[in-house]
């Protein structure tokens, strides 16, 4: 019995022998094959990594120039109606993983006495002001872009707060944009 099985267990072994011989070199070129795959993945990832943050910063920067030409639309009816100066402080940051979202900080500041600093619009303030800056924030983003022909600007309650004199502003500085588009 112990013959029969030694010589069973012999003839398994034999049947196997060429497959383990081969083992060792499919093995090997498994290895191989997997290591080129990753190596062209990584290639492959990198590049795209490259080109998402370069779509990332054009983006960035198209953003920030709409921004700044808001900015600059917005300064000059300020200082058209006798104010003394506003800028949009803005930031845009570009998501860090796909999963996360863009990120866009902007706050609207303008100078209320000379030589003071530039203050948020949330700065306490009377409430005739607050409109008329936001009235130029509103006319200063269609000044801004690229193609304001034809587009209709609805202020309900202009009148609401405000006083003889930054009604007439409101209307003058309305005006100049109808004209100017």
């Amino acid at each position: 019995l112990y013959e029969s099985t030694l010589a069973d267990l012999q003839a398994w072994l034999d049947d196997g022998s060429d497959r383990d011989r081969a083992a060792p070199e499919q093995v090997r070129q498994a290895q191989a094959a997997r290591a080129e795959a990753i190596q062209v993945t990584s290639s492959k990832t990198r590049e795209l990594q490259d080109e998402l943050h370069q779509t990332q910063q054009a983006i960035v920067q198209r953003a920030l120039s709409a921004l700044n030409a808001i900015s600059e639309a917005l300064d000059k009816l300020n200082r058209k109606a006798g104010g003394l100066g506003a800028i949009l402080d803005s930031e845009v940051l570009p998501p860090a993983t796909p999963d996360q979202d863009w990120r866009t900080r902007v706050i609207p500041r303008w100078r209320r006495n000379p030589g003071g600093a530039m203050l948020p619009y949330d700065n306490v303030t009377n409430t005739a002001q607050e409109k008329l800056f936001s009235i130029h924030l509103v006319l200063a983003s269609l000044l801004a872009a690229p193609h304001p022909r034809g587009r209709i600007l609805i202020l309900d309650e202009l009148a609401d707060s405000l006083g003889a004199e930054h009604r007439r502003e409101v209307l003058d500085a309305i005006a100049t944009v109808a004209k100017q588009y």
